[in-house]
């Protein structure tokens, strides 16, 4: 798949969540064959995604902003979020079964590129 290389930029008009993933993880959304990102239901999730900082008042974001680990120069994805709903994840791909999780469906990848080192 081709994406762009340029400045991943962060536009303050839109609703970006910014989140940290495996590379493994990181590897296989920009791949194509992730197409949903999930994280516990948490407050700490819960707060990136609301308003008012509660879980009946949560908001789908525009974007995601995926940051490949924590190491200087790491990549970086913005991607649409298509949905967020609430649901259980892959046992297969590490999910608690039975556990419900939020789930960011993933659109297109705008821009990919590196962060400062």
């Amino acid at each position: 798949m081709k994406h762009t290389q340029e400045k991943v930029s962060t536009d303050k008009t839109k609703n970006i969540v910014h989140l940290i993933s495996s590379f493994h993880w990181f590897d296989m959304v920009e791949s194509g064959k992730k197409t949903t990102e999930y994280r516990e239901i948490k407050d700490y999730y819960t707060r990136k995604i609301s308003k008012t900082y509660t879980f009946t008042d949560i908001t789908k974001p525009d974007f995601l902003m995926i940051y490949r680990g924590y190491t200087k120069g790491r990549k970086i994805m913005k991607i649409e979020c298509t949905k967020l709903t609430v649901a259980q994840g892959q046992v297969s791909w590490g999910a608690v079964m039975g556990k419900w999780y939020y789930a960011f469906e993933l659109g297109k990848i705008i821009a990919i590129s590196n962060t400062d080192k």
